[in-house]
């Protein structure tokens, strides 16, 4: 089984140095950027819930499917 989160972790995702603050990312590009920084935390916080492997890895996607839809809708990380 995969490990869970541990202090070990590296902390939240750096923003890259080419992103402008207070400035919006286009949607696909802010989704990409996200899934690619925070995929792997979020696995492994599905699977330590005590899902399998491969169910676990559908709800990654689905996560992340469902931010680029929410940022296409709402052009905007906030609340979603």
């Amino acid at each position: 089984m995969e490990r869970c989160l541990t202090a070990d972790d590296e902390g939240p995702p750096a923003i890259p140095a080419n992103r402008e603050i207070g400035r919006a990312w286009p949607p696909r590009q802010e989704a990409e950027w996200r899934f690619d920084e925070l995929r792997l935390a979020v696995y492994r916080y599905v699977v330590c819930t005590g899902l399998p492997e491969a169910d676990a890895e559908e709800v990654v996607q689905e996560t992340f499917l469902r931010l680029y839809q929410h940022l296409e809708k709402r052009g905007r990380w906030g609340r979603w």
